[in-house]
């Protein structure tokens, strides 16, 4: 049987049966020393979320459909250049620029503020995901897809060779995700 067909069937079936892999929803979690940070200090680790291989090539896939779409509707703001196809966070410093430009050839004054949101991820509320989605989406299988992959995810942290025991996660989103960046972005 050839691959590319036997995955596209298993696809078919859990997008069109609104059915999600129990195991899907599970990963490992590796926690990873950040850059120039303390061994010692649980917030020097960033958790990084090992999902199944299978499950990933379907989140590349319904995160294209979904960003494809929220590109086509507009629903992003203008200003939001991460996380999106043709676009950079160095658009954004042009326009910073632009405006600082701006502001000084007109003496003028202006503030800049610059959030960096820590631990966005882990403290993504994904019920105001959903609920944004099903503004958004209405129904549909990707709506279906997106809050079976939120929903009911669960997770073990491994260090070297010790599993810890399984948990709930009842918020946030998962780090390593493709469909984690545009998932956030929903939420901001």
């Amino acid at each position: 049987v050839n691959g590319k067909l036997l995955l596209c069937h298993i696809y078919n079936v859990i997008w069109k049966n609104n059915f999600f892999p129990k195991s899907w929803c599970n990963c490992t979690i590796i926690p990873l020393l950040k850059p120039n940070k303390s061994k010692f200090q649980v917030d020097s680790y960033r958790p990084i979320s090992l999902i199944n291989n299978i499950s990933k090539i379907l989140e590349k896939i319904a995160n294209s459909r979904l960003s494809w779409y929220l590109e086509k509707i507009n629903y992003l703001s203008t200003f939001q250049n991460g996380f999106r196809k043709n676009k950079s966070t160095i658009d954004s410093l042009g326009y910073i620029q632009t405006e600082v430009n701006k502001t000084f050839s007109e003496n003028q004054s202006m503030s800049l503020i610059s959030l960096d949101i820590e631990k966005a991820y882990d403290l993504t509320w994904k019920h105001r995901i959903i609920s944004k989605l099903s503004t958004i989406l209405c129904n549909g299988n990707l709506l279906n897809y997106i809050k079976n992959f939120l929903q009911t995810r669960s997770f073990q942290v491994k260090l070297s060779n010790t599993t810890s025991q399984t948990f709930s996660q009842e918020n946030g989103i998962p780090q390593g995700s493709s469909l984690s960046p545009t998932l956030f972005l929903i939420a901001i």
